[in-house]
């Protein structure tokens, strides 16, 4: 499934006041923060995480199956899907 998804960029204002710029997946014309847990430092996970709970949207979190509990974690957290891919 992830491999066709379209990435965007939205700026969104959260409850703090920050202006936040997030990679957005749209499912079903619903918005997710695209997390992937595979390719993105600690600090770009926490940060976009931080941004779900600002701007109040859920994730798209994409992780192998090593890193499937901390996905686990946010999704309950903040809502949304979880993707586990295949790593070669």
């Amino acid at each position: 499934m992830s491999q066709y998804l379209l990435k965007q960029k939205l700026r969104v204002r959260g409850k703090s006041g920050i202006v936040h710029v997030v990679d957005v997946v749209c499912i079903n014309g619903e918005k997710f923060v695209y997390i992937d847990l595979n390719k993105e430092r600690i600090m770009e996970v926490l940060s976009k995480f931080i941004t779900c709970i600002d701007a109040g949207l859920k994730a798209y979190v994409r992780a192998n199956r090593t890193l499937s509990d901390l996905a686990i974690e946010i999704i309950e957290k903040v809502g949304g899907i979880l993707d586990i891919v295949k790593t070669h």
